[in-house]
Protein backbone atom coordinates (compact mmCIF):
# COMPACT_ATOMS: atom_id res chain seq x y z
CA UNK A 1 0.00 0.00 0.00
CA UNK A 2 1.16 3.64 -0.85
CA UNK A 3 1.18 6.41 1.37
CA UNK A 4 -1.08 8.97 0.71
CA UNK A 5 1.31 12.48 -0.54
CA UNK A 6 1.14 14.65 2.61
CA UNK A 7 2.31 11.30 4.70
CA UNK A 8 5.60 11.10 2.20
CA UNK A 9 6.30 14.35 2.32
CA UNK A 10 5.80 13.83 5.99
CA UNK A 11 8.36 11.13 5.92
CA UNK A 12 11.05 12.94 3.75
CA UNK A 13 10.82 16.00 6.13
CA UNK A 14 11.17 13.55 9.33
CA UNK A 15 13.95 12.02 7.56
CA UNK A 16 15.83 15.48 7.02
CA UNK A 17 15.91 16.11 10.56
CA UNK A 18 16.85 13.32 11.98
CA UNK A 19 19.68 13.11 9.30
CA UNK A 20 20.43 17.01 10.24
CA UNK A 21 19.84 18.18 6.88
CA UNK A 22 17.96 20.49 8.73
CA UNK A 23 19.23 21.85 12.19
CA UNK A 24 17.43 24.00 15.27
CA UNK A 25 16.95 27.60 13.94
CA UNK A 26 17.04 26.74 10.37
CA UNK A 27 14.37 28.41 8.68
CA UNK A 28 12.22 25.61 6.40
CA UNK A 29 10.58 27.63 3.18
CA UNK A 30 8.05 25.81 1.88
CA UNK A 31 8.23 26.70 -1.64
CA UNK A 32 12.03 25.45 -1.62
CA UNK A 33 11.00 22.03 -0.11
CA UNK A 34 8.19 21.65 -2.80
CA UNK A 35 10.43 21.85 -5.51
CA UNK A 36 13.01 19.60 -4.15
CA UNK A 37 10.31 16.94 -3.83
CA UNK A 38 8.90 17.69 -6.82
CA UNK A 39 5.25 18.48 -5.46
CA UNK A 40 3.34 21.44 -5.18
CA UNK A 41 3.15 23.72 -1.90
CA UNK A 42 -0.20 22.43 -0.54
CA UNK A 43 0.68 18.83 0.75
CA UNK A 44 4.37 20.22 1.87
CA UNK A 45 1.82 23.15 3.87
CA UNK A 46 0.15 20.08 5.26
CA UNK A 47 2.52 18.11 6.45
CA UNK A 48 4.63 20.73 8.27
CA UNK A 49 1.21 21.27 9.79
CA UNK A 50 0.66 18.12 10.55
CA UNK A 51 4.64 17.91 11.98
CA UNK A 52 3.81 21.35 14.19
CA UNK A 53 1.16 19.79 15.71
Amino acid sequence: MRLPLRDQIRQAVLDGLISGRWGPGDRVVERRMAAELGVSQAPVREALRELAL
